[in-house]
């Protein structure tokens, strides 16, 4: 539950704070960055353009001694038909949500941001004109304790 809440949280968070920005999309302009939980969701394809946009996806829970802590995956698609120049939207997106997250360490006054925050664009095999980067950030969360009855 605490894991799905941490998902739910930062893509609302990411959602005010990307909402003004926009990007080129295939076929249809420019269009507000959107963001996901988990995955793109099925529907379709044809009529939609999904790009830009930013998946907000859990990617483990760990614990250690005393403390839980989860990792999220934020990855960042972005489209462009200017080839040479195409990384340049996906990497403004990328700092924009960088800089959020080392701004606002303490999410929702119970997810605490642990250093370093790993950002990685996606080099190989991208399917062009599509560009990709990811962003790990780890959380301290919610630790269950043992109850001895």
């Amino acid at each position: 539950m605490t894991p799905l809440i941490l998902v739910e949280t930062l893509a609302d968070n990411l959602r005010k704070l990307l909402q003004d920005k926009t990007a080129m999309t295939e076929y249809q302009g420019e269009k507000a960055i959107q963001v996901f939980e988990h995955d793109i969701p099925r529907g379709d394809f044809e009529n939609n353009a999904f790009y830009p946009c930013v998946i907000v996806t859990l990617k483990n829970v760990e614990d250690e001694g005393d403390h839980s802590y989860a990792t999220v995956a934020l990855t960042i698609g972005a489209y462009t038909d200017d080839i040479g120049n195409d990384w340049r939207d996906m990497l403004n997106i990328a700092e924009k949500i960088r800089q959020f997250l080392l701004t606002n360490p303490i999410l929702s006054k119970r997810f605490r941001l642990e250093l370093p925050i790993a950002f990685e664009p996606i080099t190989t095999e991208q399917p062009e004109p599509f560009v990709f980067g990811i962003i790990a950030a780890r959380y301290l969360v919610a630790t269950p304790r043992l109850n001895i009855n």
